[in-house]
């Protein structure tokens, strides 16, 4: 074996050497039940992620326009914070989902934290200027179209009653999605994010019509 190592370092240049072995044991686990291979899974483009600690606790929730590489950022990465190091260490497993959009992201994201509570992240503070409910100004669910610059996939964003029902890849399967869907509670975050890009023109589509007839926006 010694004299293997030795000839490899004649053929191989050392940095190289170094990339690779470096490469390969990261294949292996990275953080609890995290592998590189898991991590080949995530998504490339936009998306929202969670990390889970011990007994299942929820530690952080994020989004990225890729996030992929943003979960490698945080246990791997070269330049992470003392912060980012101190999360990564508590890691134990991640989930993922592809949101097709960086507004389903924001939206997405919005939700998980305001259901999973999770410890390493900021609750957004309630003040008395925001709404306990607000409401719906359209005459049943919505939907908006995102597509992704990348890989030119289409999202169709569900929202009914300002909560974020989530997502499909056509109106069809936005409609079916609703339908099996329960009736979510009022979303501060979705009121707050969808009044903001409401105002700058984003355009929305009454569900139940797969066409292309705009929503009027609510005064």
């Amino acid at each position: 074996i010694w004299q293997f190592w030795q000839r490899l370092h004649g053929l191989v240049p050392l940095d190289v050497l170094r990339t690779q072995i470096e490469r390969t044991t990261r294949r292996y686990q990275l953080a609890g039940d995290i592998t590189e291979d898991l991590l080949d899974t995530a998504p490339a483009g936009c998306g929202v992620y969670v990390f889970y600690g011990d007994a299942d606790l929820p530690l952080y929730v994020g989004r990225s326009v890729r996030v992929r590489q943003r979960l490698r950022s945080h246990l791997t990465g070269e330049r992470r914070s003392s912060k980012d190091i101190r999360l990564a260490q508590q890691v134990r497993r991640v989930e993922w989902r592809a949101t097709g959009g960086e507004l389903g992201a924001m939206l997405a994201e919005a939700q998980w934290i305001a259901t999973l509570r999770p410890g390493h992240n900021r609750v957004p503070r309630v003040t008395k200027s925001d709404p306990a409910d607000a409401p719906w100004p359209f005459p049943g669910p919505v939907v908006f179209e995102e597509r992704e610059e990348a890989s030119q996939s289409r999202a169709f964003h569900v929202v009914d009653r300002w909560h974020y029902v989530g997502h499909a890849s056509s109106l069809a399967q936005a409609a079916q999605l609703h339908a099996s869907s329960v009736a979510g509670p009022f979303e501060p975050s979705t009121y707050r994010i969808l009044q903001s890009h409401l105002a700058r023109g984003l355009r929305l589509m009454p569900l139940s019509v797969s066409s292309d007839t705009p929503v009027p926006s609510p005064a």
